[in-house]
């Protein structure tokens, strides 16, 4: 399998991550959230996501066990 282990979860996120582009595109913004194990494919899903939103900005952030406090540490940083 030319896509490796989880393909069909992936290939099922990405109908969800275009439905969120097309709602965005008609002014209905969405907030996608990218989590798992590590190995399992966020990267290169990350990757495709990018490629299919053309025109939008891109907002990225890590998160750690630091960032858990204050409660959504991570997005006080964006």
């Amino acid at each position: 399998m030319a896509d490796g282990p989880g393909w069909e979860l992936r290939a099922e996120r990405r109908l969800q991550v275009r439905a969120a582009i097309a709602d965005a595109r008609a002014g209905r913004p969405r907030v996608l959230c990218l989590d798992g194990a590590s190995g399992m494919g966020k990267s290169s899903h990350l990757r495709r996501i990018i490629a299919e939103a053309d025109g939008f900005t891109l907002i990225e952030a890590v998160g750690d066990p630091a960032t858990y406090r204050p409660p959504f540490g991570v997005l006080q940083r964006l």
